[in-house]
């Protein structure tokens, strides 16, 4: 680790990659890409390899379970879509070691400024409809429970009764199929890298109804031109 690089590092941040290093002890850090009161995301390398190294904090651990569970996943069956490879995670403390893929996001922003190009759309496009047909071995504990979520929502007056009685209708309307889904699929998590358009960040990956991360992208791209 670089003089530079290690006075840029808050003390929680120290320990927090001393987490990483612990997990991998090859990886060499080189730079913050992100920080956050969830977590703390460190570019380096990893055998000559580029390498990104995420570790939560104590308070946002569940996300890094999930991510961490994902990979456990594609090692059992592997993913429709590419990934970028685990070289090292621990759910104790909440690391995940993985490659960082050469390329751009598709678009920074949650709501993109600017028009998404035919071919990325394509991509895009292509990618979740890979996702939608891929059946891993799941437990029960991957499906959302939507009617949990909803009692929740309707106990802090989120709805009035004429939409709480329309919500219900709609969630029994939908009926029992579920597929695997991303859960957070915007643009900043698709990585045009090698050719192919790669999906990122797995921490809100699940089991959804039907075309969840299709809905999603036409929330946030549907007043685009």
């Amino acid at each position: 680790m670089n003089a530079e690089f290690d006075t840029d590092l808050t003390a929680a941040e120290k320990e927090l990659l001393a987490l990483a290093l612990d997990v991998c002890p090859g990886f060499e850090p080189s730079q913050v890409v992100y920080r956050s009161r969830t977590s703390l995301v460190v570019g380096g390398s990893l055998e000559g390899t580029e390498a990104l190294a995420k570790v939560r904090t104590p308070d946002w651990r569940r996300q890094c379970l999930r991510e961490i569970d994902t990979y456990d996943l594609f090692d059992a069956a592997p993913p429709p879509v590419p990934v970028p490879r685990r070289f090292g995670s621990d759910k104790e403390r909440a690391v995940l070691v993985m490659e960082r893929l050469p390329g751009e996001v598709v678009a920074p922003d949650r709501f993109p400024a600017m028009p998404v190009s035919g071919e990325d759309l394509t991509g895009v496009l292509e990618a979740v409809e890979r996702l939608r047909h891929w059946h891993p071995h799941t437990t029960h504990e991957w499906r959302v429970d939507y009617r949990g979520m909803l009692d929740g929502m309707h106990g802090r007056g989120v709805f009035d009764e004429a939409h709480w009685a329309a919500t219900l209708r709609l969630l029994e309307l939908a009926g029992e199929p579920r597929e695997f889904g991303h859960g957070d699929l915007v643009l900043a998590n698709v990585v045009r890298s090698r050719g192919r358009h790669a999906l990122i960040d797995w921490a809100s990956s699940a089991v959804y109804l039907p075309c969840l991360d299709l809905a999603q992208l036409w929330m946030l791209l549907g007043g685009l031109p």
